[in-house]
């Protein structure tokens, strides 16, 4: 199942207006960059104890892919990076003890929020779970998806064209993921880019919104297709 997004209650369900065609396009990114090895999850180290080399099948991309990603898209010249790196997850909203800072969540989801909405394109790729929360957020405000695939499964790939609504970069090639960006931008034009945004909007609102991804279950159910 798929992380559902509700979106975002400030923009009251409302859609927003889509990014005009630059010739130089920009991508957003906010969030946490794992720059430093990824340390296994103590859950982890006691599941597999006594399996140690199991370690890199349960985080097979974990050190660092997210800093490398953001350094080959800084280098790449003809693209606009508009990046907030965090230090800590959520950022640092969630204290030690479990519990939720709202001051410092409210601030820094406003901040998130606006770095999507100020970029043509939003970075998505894995952390340390093969899923992007991002990426449906993206989404939810018509935002297109830099997509690093990671072989992850993405929902409901018998109903939607997920090539159509993102830029799609395998894993192993990120140290061209800003040219690839550069040179879909330049393909797609004036007319591709906006379709591109209004269908990403369609996409969460048909099948990723929980009211649209439950309707799409019940009615996949009821037609015998699951």
């Amino acid at each position: 199942m798929p992380w559902l997004s509700e979106g975002f209650p400030e923009l009251r369900d409302a859609l927003p207006t889509p990014r005009p065609y630059r010739a130089t396009p920009s991508i957003g990114f906010c969030g946490t960059l794992q720059r430093e090895h990824y340390r296994t999850p103590t859950l982890y180290r006691r599941l597999f104890r006594r399996h140690r080399n199991q370690y890199p099948l349960a985080y097979p991309h974990a050190p660092g892919l997210r800093a490398i990603a953001v350094e080959h898209l800084r280098s790449t010249p003809g693209i606009e990076c508009r990046f907030i790196e965090r230090e800590r997850f959520f950022g640092g909203a969630i204290r030690a003890d479990g519990t939720l800072d709202s001051e410092t969540h409210h601030r820094t989801r406003h901040e998130f929020l606006h770095n999507l909405l100020e970029s043509d394109y939003a970075l998505c790729m894995r952390g340390a779970g093969n899923f992007s929360i991002r990426f449906s957020e993206a989404l939810s405000v018509g935002r297109v998806p830099l997509f690093v695939d990671s072989a992850c499964v993405l929902p409901w790939p018998n109903l939607i064209d997920w090539d159509a609504a993102m830029v799609r970069v395998d894993i192993n090639d990120l140290p061209h993921l800003g040219t690839r960006l550069a040179v879909e931008h330049r393909r797609q034009g004036v007319e591709g880019f906006l379709r591109r945004q209004r269908l990403c909007g369609e996409i969460w609102r048909r099948f990723l919104s929980p009211a649209g991804f439950f309707k799409t279950l019940r009615d996949q159910l009821a037609a015998g297709k699951l």
